[in-house]
């Protein structure tokens, strides 16, 4: 059974891309802003699943460079995401898709932080512009950074 977040996110996930052609882009909008903030609960606890150090952590704001609708019911999006415990950013790709017969999540892929030097990159904020300008060259291509977290579960429908 869902979780009341897990269940927030999918109809809002669901109301966002209701309408959008496979392949087009979302728009900025309240809507999406509010699946952001129901991203920001999300991703810790199924990070915290399987990462110990995530129990300490947060997300406090994700910073998007792209959002799509990418097939049925799914979404990916990617850019920067805050992190609680200092405020920094640091790289994040998104795919996660809503169940044709239930309001929840049946297919996520998440990855977060960029690994260098043993560590995961954590920019401050005066970076930002800096950043997006690396994720944007990075869109097409999530695979060439070195994530420092993956995460996933279920079948893409």
């Amino acid at each position: 059974m869902a979780s009341d977040v897990e269940l927030q996110l999918s109809r809002s996930i669901r109301t966002l891309i209701d309408g959008l052609a496979i392949g087009d882009a979302v728009a900025a909008s309240p809507l999406l802003r509010e699946v952001f903030e129901h991203f920001e609960w999300y991703l810790p606890a199924v990070l915290r699943q399987t990462h110990a150090e995530w129990r300490g952590e947060s997300v406090d704001g994700i910073v998007p460079d792209f959002a799509r609708k990418i097939g049925a019911s799914t979404l990916e999006f990617g850019g920067l995401c805050r992190l609680i415990s200092d405020q920094a950013l640091t790289p994040i790709h998104v795919f996660a898709q809503v169940a044709e017969d239930a309001e929840e999540i049946c297919w996520f892929e998440c990855r977060v932080g960029q690994t260098r030097r043993g560590g995961m990159v954590r920019l401050a904020e005066d970076s930002l512009g800096k950043a997006l300008a690396k994720l944007e060259a990075l869109r097409a291509n999530p695979d060439a950074i070195d994530w420092a977290y993956k995460v996933g579960f279920g079948t893409r429908q």
